[in-house]
Order: C-alpha cells, then sequence, then structure tokens
C-alpha cells in the first residue's frame, strides 16, 4: 500500500522541537521532561495506520462473508463503529501534531509573521480549550454507560463505552499535541513550520 507524503510525514515525524537557550534551568528541565513524555506518546500513536488497515481488511472480509457466502457476522457492525471511532480519533490526535487539520492558509500568507505567531498561540489555545471539554463530556459518557453496563446485542457483547472511551483517548491526544504546539511557540518565539500550513 502507497502512502502519500503527508501520511508518511505522519507517521515518522517529530514533535516541533524547544529552543533550549532562552530558557531558565527548572523550567527547562520540566520542558523536556514533557518532550520525553510527548515522544512516548508519538510512538503510540503510529498505530493509527495499522488500525486503518486492519478495519479495511476486516470490512473486506465481511462483504466476502455476507455477499459470497452468504453468512455474515452478528457482531461486524459494532466492531467497524469501534474501528471507525478509533481511527477517527487517534487520527485527529495525529493531524494535530502535524499541523494538518483543514486550514484556510489563503488568507494566513496575507498576513505578516508576527500575526501568524499570535493566530497560531490563539489556534492552539482554542483547540486546548475544546479538547479538554469535549473529552470530560466523554468521559462522563464512559462513566455513566459503564454504571448501566450497556452492551450492545451482538453475540460479542461488548460494552458501549468502548466507543466514547476511543473518543476521550483520542481527544486526550489532541490536547497533548496543541500543549506541546503551544509550549513550542512560546519558548521559541516563532511559529513552526509543517505542510499543512496555519
Amino acid at each position: 500500500m502507497a502512502l502519500s507524503a503527508g501520511t508518511a510525514r505522519v507517521l515518522t515525524g517529530g514533535l516541533p522541537k524547544i529552543k533550549e537557550e532562552r530558557m531558565m534551568p527548572s523550567f527547562k528541565s520540566g520542558l523536556l521532561r514533557m518532550q520525553q513524555l510527548f515522544g512516548a506518546l508519538e510512538k503510540h500513536i503510529r498505530w493509527v495506520f495499522i488500525l486503518y488497515v486492519f478495519l479495511a481488511v476486516f470490512i473486506t472480509v465481511e462483504v466476502f462473508f455476507r455477499y459470497f457466502l452468504r453468512s455474515p457476522h452478528d457482531w461486524f457492525l459494532e466492531v467497524a463503529i469501534l474501528g471507525s471511532v478509533y481511527c477517527g480519533f487517534l487520527g485527529a490526535g495525529a493531524v494535530t501534531l502535524e499541523k494538518r487539520h483543514i486550514a484556510i492558509d489563503l488568507f494566513t500568507r496575507l498576513l505578516s509573521p508576527r500575526v501568524n505567531y499570535w493566530l497560531d498561540i490563539l489556534n492552539n489555545v482554542g483547540g486546548i480549550v475544546a479538547s479538554v471539554m469535549l473529552a470530560y463530556y466523554c468521559w462522563q459518557h464512559v462513566s455513566f454507560l459503564r454504571e448501566i453496563d450497556a452492551r450492545h446485542e451482538s453475540s460479542l457483547g461488548m460494552p458501549y463505552l468502548l466507543e466514547p472511551l476511543g473518543a476521550s483517548m483520542g481527544l486526550v491526544l489532541c490536547l497533548v499535541y496543541f500543549l506541546s504546539n503551544l509550549i513550542a511557540l512560546m519558548t521559541s518565539g516563532e511559529s513552526p513550520k509543517s505542510e499543512g500550513g496555519h
């Protein structure tokens, strides 16, 4: 399977590097520890690609069972939905890392670097606030579904809480990467470059 340049970069790329020379020693050590945490999470985000491949293969196999063997599985839909939720929200973390979310860079190209710098600050702060609010809502939903022990009615009987749990995980990753970008912006004084624009 051939990967586009952007996808390959998401799978192999790195977090924005924080300039060290303008930071006090204790602040610098704290940021370096945070970057180590971000780096560990970044290694795991590469599993998103494997999830997408699994989902594509799984759906193809189910199509074969359903239309050629006339023997569909009753649990297919719940597994497909669960896989789609994890792919979508973990993928959101991956595109947040590379700043490859939807952007209108025709407008920002006309602005000065300083204005773009402050727009990037505002964008990351807004992303942090939205990620926190949505992750909190999803976690409340997880707690409610766990309390009532809601389950799918198929032979697998998987708990419904797995879907909002996947959403929570993806939103926490978005939060981590928005925070990482914000730290990089505030310590370097310039907007980190990316293929996706601003």
